[in-house]
């Protein structure tokens, strides 16, 4: 998939945000694409083997954002994390935030390099990302349609990642 000038842009804002403060947000307006800039920015992140989670509020989401990451990054294996499955087997795994959020869930995930939230702003979140090997060091990537509440991203001890006041369109 060929991406317009302005998601070029999009993505190499993020990346290079990445690179330099390790999270980021992006704010297009609706229509602009999100979804499939974002699967590109985690196209251009996982490269060498890197382990990435993209995050939706509900099961339609984590469905469309993994066939747009498909159509957007073809070849990378994915898995997904929902009510009916579990599995982080896939380079890039799909999840739905109640379904992560368990702690049963977050046992079993492994430690990751990139966090993407797609639709980052509506709907508030607060839960905690732990990991035994130590999860510390992997980017956070955020898309939205607005900034309203101005979602902030809080690393706290190397292994914790708190993800606060992250807000999710209904």
């Amino acid at each position: 998939m060929r991406l317009r000038p302005r998601q070029k842009t999009f993505v190499e804002r993020s990346v290079a945000a990445l690179a330099s403060r390790g999270n980021t947000l992006g704010v297009a307006p609706t229509g602009a694409g999100k979804t499939i800039m974002l699967s590109a920015v985690t196209g251009e992140m996982i490269g060498d083997g890197a382990k990435a989670c993209v995050l939706a509020h509900r099961d339609e989401l984590t469905a469309q954002n993994r066939a747009k990451f498909q159509r957007v990054v073809p070849g990378v294996v994915t898995s997904v994390i929902d009510a009916t499955e579990k599995s982080w087997g896939g380079q890039v795994a799909f999840a739905m935030v109640p379904t992560l959020a368990r702690a049963s869930n977050l046992a079993d995930m492994p430690r990751l390099d990139l966090l993407v939230v797609d639709e980052a702003c509506e709907h508030a979140v607060d839960f905690g990302l732990r990991g035994e090997e130590g999860v510390e060091g992997f980017g956070i990537v955020g898309g939205a349609a607005s900034h309203g509440g101005v979602p902030s991203v809080e690393l706290h001890h190397p292994c914790v990642i708190r993800i606060a006041r992250l807000r999710w369109k209904v």
